[in-house]
């Protein structure tokens, strides 16, 4: 394997993207909002959470982040730059990046979950797109690292957003289950292989909360990991959020459990909003037991069917 190919599964960026004006369009930009504030079809054209994030810091392990966009509105910042890359984030030729669209979910000011948390980058992996310096051993490293710093740093409350996994690894295993013991949440992607999410960390820890990515017409994306380990599906196939470029959305129509994950961590973010003393475990506990039940269709056996809810 080639030195500048990297195996860590992230969102697929590449394909589908239309930009919108984020001035003009004072409608949702999307329907993954629009979805998870209601029980059922058809979409009523609103997102009405029941709150926006204040005084909660979400940390983002990814890319990097573009801290400078309008949609951030300076509640965005890099914590600590693992790669040695000294970027702000991964953009490629059409001018996304994995970290931004990632953090433009859970809490752009329109695009966001949670429009006015607070955004961390902890920057732990290489570039995705036009290759990556960084081995797949560099950058399980860096996320060991990453899940350590955020435990020795946090502000709290907080939640953590792994938009990302490895094959099976104890190593980042261990490194995440010391983070959730310390009482932060961490939020995870179920992995883009339709495959086993019980083969892939951090999705297979029992304290993570994997997500699954859904399409609109409440079915499970094709590609989506599933089973056991997934404890929501949240939208992940066809979603609008924020491009490298400050101020202009990306669409991106190739479905990603990269996307989906941020949808959970923003609402994570709203119930530590109105509980802030909140652990770990009851923040998971607590979106298990409020997600919409049996409103996928077409799911394998063995993949609970929730589907995330903001109430």
């Amino acid at each position: 394997m080639s030195r500048r190919v990297a195996v860590v599964v992230l969102g697929v960026i590449a394909a589908l993207l239309t930009p919108t004006s984020a001035s003009a369009d004072t409608e949702l930009p999307g329907w993954g909002l629009d979805r998870i504030d209601q029980r059922g079809l058809p979409l009523d054209g609103a997102y009405v959470p029941p709150a926006d994030g204040t005084g909660v810091t979400v940390y983002l392990v990814d890319t990097g982040l573009d801290v400078s966009n309008s949609e951030f509105e300076g509640r965005a910042s890099l914590g600590i730059d693992l790669t040695g890359a000294g970027v702000t984030d991964c953009a490629d030729e059409q001018g996304v990046g994995h970290g931004t669209f990632v953090a433009g979910i859970a809490g752009g000011a329109t695009t966001g979950v949670a429009p006015k948390v607070a955004l961390v980058e902890v920057q732990a992996l290489g570039c995705t797109e036009g290759g990556s310096t960084m081995t797949v051993a560099e950058q399980r490293r860096a996320v060991v690292k990453a899940a350590r710093w955020i435990r020795l740093n946090a502000v709290r409350p907080a939640v953590v957003n792994m938009s990302l996994t490895f094959p099976g690894s104890e190593r980042v295993d261990r490194a995440v289950e010391r983070l959730v013991a310390s009482g932060v949440p961490v939020v995870a992607a179920a992995g883009n292989q339709g495959a086993n999410a019980c083969s892939k960390s951090p999705a297979r820890v029992p304290s993570v909360i994997t997500v699954g990515a859904s399409t609109q017409k409440d079915r499970p994306w094709s590609g989506s990991n599933r089973g056991r380990c997934v404890d929501l599906w949240a939208p992940g196939k066809g979603i609008t959020s924020v491009a490298f470029e400050g101020g202009v959305f990306r669409y991106v129509g190739v479905g990603a459990t990269s996307w989906a994950t941020p949808f959970v961590t923003g609402a994570a973010a709203l119930y530590l909003q109105a509980h802030p003393d909140a652990d770990a475990a009851e923040v998971h506990r607590e979106l298990r037991r409020s997600a919409t039940r049996g409103a996928l269709e077409g799911l394998s056996a063995g993949s609970p069917n929730r589907l995330l809810f903001v109430s």
